[in-house]
C-alpha cells in the first residue's frame, strides 16, 4: 500500500483517539477481502453454492453475498458468464441491503456505474416497477449497460446524464433512491493504490460539497413518504455525518431511518447520528463504508402515468421472429421504440423521458438487417430457458460450453437456426446452427 498522507493520519486520530486509532492503521496493512453476490433474477444462493464449491462464508449485512478467496476466480466460471452473480466488494453491499424495495417500486441509482448495486436493487425488484440507472459520465455508461445486460434486467432505463436535470424533468417520480457519492475513497486505501493519490487531489470539503448538490437533486425526485440511501467508500465525518447534518438541516422534511447497527461487525455512525451505519476494516470483514438511509416523511405528492408519447411499431421482422421463438409470457409491456434499426423494449412504467439523455431506453432486443431481425446478447440473457422455442443446455463445465464461449463450432444436436444456448439451464447467449454445426451467435 502506498504511504498514507499525514493529514490522513492526523484525521484518523482525532476520529478514534489513539488506541483504537493503531488497530485501524494495522488493519490497512492487511489483504483485503473479495465477496460476490447472487443474482436472484436467475438462481438462488442454494444453486450457487452447490456449483461453486468454494463459497462457504456469506457476507452477513447482505444475505445474498459470499466471500471468496483471491485463488478462487469465480469470474473463469461459465455461470459468471450467465450472469447468475455479480462479483461486489462486501462493503459496497451495504446500502442497496438497508435500503426497503418492493416489487413494484420506482427506483433510481443516481451515480450507477459500474452497475453493482443497480443489479443488486433490480434483484430485490424481482422483475417488477422501474429502475432508472443514472452516470453523468458517458465513458461510465459502457461497463454499466454491460452490466445491467448480463444480469438479464427487463425493467431498467440507462441514463447519461446530471442530477440537476433528472430532477426537472421526474419531481415526485420515485419510491427508492439510492445515492453511493463520489468521495475521497479513503475506504479503498487497502485495495486500489490509486486511491491514495485521488484522495490527494480531491479534498474531504471538496467531495462534501458534490455530495450536497446531488442529494439536494435527489430529494426533489422523491415521493411523499419514499426513502433515499446515502453512501459513500470514505472514513471521514466530513463526508459523512457532516453531509448528512447539512442535508437534514436544509430539508426538514426528511427524517434518518434508524439502521441495525448492533450485529456483523456494522458500527453506528458519529458525532451523535448512531442510526447511521459505518463499516471498519478493523472492526467487519469489509473495507471502509458508510451508509444513512432517509424518509420523506411529507412534501408534494407528484402522480406520474406511464409515458404514452414514446409509442413505436415493433415491425413485421421482430414480428416474425418473436412469433417463431420467443413465449408471450417473457414481454413485461408491449411498449417497443426503434431507433433507426434497433429495437428496444420499454418498461411498463416508463415516464416521460424527453429532455434526458437516455442511453439505453428498456431492453435492447435487436437489429433489424434488411428483412430479418437479429437477435441481441441482451435478449439472450433476459429469457429464461422455456421463453425460447429452440434450447439447449449442457453443463457448465461440459466441452460444448468452453467450445461456445470459445467460438468453436461444435454438433450440439440442435435444429438450424437460432437456438438458446445454456449452461445448468441458464442463457450464455444464441448460437446459430448451420448444416449441423452450432456457433456462439454473438462471435460469427
Amino acid at each position: 500500500m502506498k504511504e498514507l498522507p499525514e493529514k490522513f493520519h492526523s484525521s484518523m486520530k482525532n476520529m478514534f483517539g489513539e488506541s483504537e486509532y493503531g488497530e485501524f492503521i494495522k488493519s490497512l496493512s492487511m489483504p483485503g477481502v473479495s465477496g460476490l453476490r447472487v443474482n436472484e433474477l436467475k438462481t438462488d444462493a442454494y444453486f450457487l453454492e452447490s456449483k461453486l464449491k468454494f463459497l462457504n462464508e456469506r457476507v452477513p449485512w447482505c444475505d445474498t453475498g459470499f466471500y471468496f478467496s483471491e485463488g478462487d476466480r469465480p469470474s473463469k466460471s461459465a455461470l459468471y458468464q450467465a450472469g447468475l452473480f455479480y462479483i461486489q466488494e462486501p462493503s459496497a453491499m451495504l446500502p442497496a441491503a438497508l435500503l426497503e424495495i418492493r416489487e413494484g417500486d420506482k427506483v433510481l441509482d443516481i451515480c450507477a456505474a459500474p452497475g453493482g448495486k443497480t443489479t443488486q436493487l433490480a434483484s430485490k425488484l424481482k422483475g417488477t416497477g422501474l429502475i432508472v440507472s443514472n452516470d453523468n459520465k458517458a465513458s461510465r455508461c459502457i461497463p454499466l449497460v454491460k452490466n445491467i445486460e448480463q444480469a438479464g434486467i427487463k425493467n431498467c432505463v440507462v441514463t447519461n446524464d446530471v442530477p440537476e436535470r433528472l430532477s426537472l424533468r421526474l419531481p415526485g417520480f420515485f419510491d427508492k433512491i439510492l445515492v453511493d457519492a463520489p468521495c475521497s475513497g479513503e475506504g479503498m486505501f487497502r485495495k486500489d493504490t490509486g486511491a491514495v493519490s485521488e484522495w490527494e487531489r480531491y479534498s474531504p470539503s471538496e467531495c462534501s460539497v458534490i455530495q450536497l448538490d446531488i442529494l439536494v437533486s435527489c430529494a426533489k425526485m422523491l415521493k411523499q413518504g419514499g426513502m433515499m440511501s446515502y453512501s459513500t467508500c470514505t472514513f471521514n465525518t466530513t463526508e459523512n455525518e457532516g453531509t448528512v447534518e447539512k442535508f437534514l438541516g436544509l430539508f426538514g422534511e426528511f427524517e434518518l431511518v434508524s439502521a441495525e447497527t448492533r450485529k456483523h461487525g456494522i458500527s453506528a455512525g458519529l458525532n451523535g447520528f448512531t442510526g447511521c451505519a459505518r463499516i471498519f476494516p478493523h472492526k467487519a470483514k469489509g473495507e471502509g463504508h458508510f451508509t444513512a438511509i432517509f424518509r420523506k416523511k411529507d412534501g408534494r405528492f407528484t402522480r406520474y402515468d406511464k409515458n404514452e408519447t414514446v409509442k413505436s411499431a415493433a415491425g413485421a421482422e421482430f414480428g416474425e421472429f418473436r412469433s417463431k421463438y420467443i413465449s408471450d409470457g417473457f414481454f413485461v409491456s408491449e411498449r417497443f421504440e426503434r431507433r433507426k434499426d434497433h429495437l428496444y423494449l420499454l418498461p411498463e412504467d416508463l415516464p416521460d423521458m424527453r429532455g434526458i439523455k437516455v442511453v439505453r431506453p428498456g431492453l435492447y432486443l435487436g437489429e433489424v438487417k434488411g428483412a430479418k431481425f437479429e437477435p441481441s446478447q441482451a435478449l439472450a440473457m433476459a429469457l429464461r430457458s422455456d421463453d425460447f422455442s429452440g434450447t439447449v443446455s449442457f453443463d457448465s463445465e461440459s466441452r460444448q460450453v468452453s467450445d461456445y464461449l470459445a467460438g468453436l463450432s461444435f454438433d450440439a444436436g440442435t435444429a438450424e437456426g437460432y437456438n438458446l444456448f445454456c449452461c445448468d439451464g441458464h442463457p450464455l447467449g444464441f448460437g446459430k446452427t448451420v448444416n449441423g454445426r452450432m456457433k456462439n451467435r454473438k462471435l460469427l
